[in-house]
């Protein structure tokens, strides 16, 4: 029996030297291979800080649950691809290329938390993601904007939430395939929980949000993954007229 717990406890161990090594060696990435990239583009200082901004967002959300900072396995597969230049915030909102076809840009959109999604902000992200990607050499007419699977896209998630401008940016969206429940995520998102069988009465009650979401699934509400999109048609005519605010300026270098 001694035996069986000194081998969890090395094995657990382990695990969060892990995970502490997962954060360092994003940490890197970003300060050496990234940082280089941005800088042979001509990218600002600003625009890459605030490309990075994730790793510290995840790297603190998993010191929530430890006394660390580190990365969840899951979380860095998404972090690569912005280490890797292949996911982009421009604005309000965060794109990943997909692929160019038939003159068609698709781009998989993402959003981090706490930021501003109202209609103005999001417009000009869209703009912002037209002249960048034009910029980089991609030879396109119209994009189309693919978001999800995830729960963030399920209409009901905005109601909950009490965002109006969630509500706006998921009506601007057309639904093209339902996934399974997003129980788990609605966990860990709202009530920073990983545990899917905990009883929903033990649920947290912090926040309005928590006391809404909780009530809901007492209410036994079902919450879904969605994928939606969006298409954009490009004016070239205007598309000089959109500030490249990723370059550097005398004041922001890299």
């Amino acid at each position: 029996m001694k035996t069986k717990i000194k081998q969890i406890i090395k094995r657990s161990f382990l695990f969060d030297i892990y995970q502490m090594g997962l954060y360092w060696y994003i940490k890197i990435l970003s300060k050496t291979s990234m940082k280089k990239w941005y800088k042979s583009k001509g990218f600002s200082q600003e625009f890459y800080e605030d490309n990075i901004k994730d790793i510290e967002i995840w790297a603190t959300s998993f010191k929530k649950d430890n006394s660390f900072f580190g990365l969840r396995p899951e979380d860095v597969l998404f972090l690569k691809e912005i280490i890797d230049c292949k996911i982009f915030k421009l604005g309000s909102l965060q794109y990943g290329l997909l692929k160019v076809e038939e003159n068609i840009l698709f781009l998989d959109v993402h959003i981090r938390e706490k930021i501003d999604l109202s209609p103005e902000k999001c417009r000009e992200s869209y703009d912002m993601a037209f002249r960048f990607f034009s910029d980089l050499g991609y030879q396109f007419d119209k994009i189309k904007f693919i978001g999800g699977p995830s729960w963030i896209w399920d209409r009901k998630i905005s109601k909950y939430l009490r965002s109006y401008h969630l509500a706006k940016l998921q009506d601007d969206y057309i639904i093209v395939d339902k996934g399974g429940e997003s129980y788990s995520d609605i966990l860990f998102r709202i009530f920073d929980i990983k545990n899917v069988t905990l009883d929903k009465k033990d649920l947290p009650e912090n926040t309005v949000v928590q006391r809404s979401f909780k009530k809901a699934l007492l209410n036994n509400e079902k919450f879904h993954y969605y994928k939606v999109e969006k298409n954009y048609l490009c004016d070239f005519e205007k598309l000089k007229e959109i500030e490249p605010v990723w370059l550097n300026n005398s004041m922001n270098k890299l």
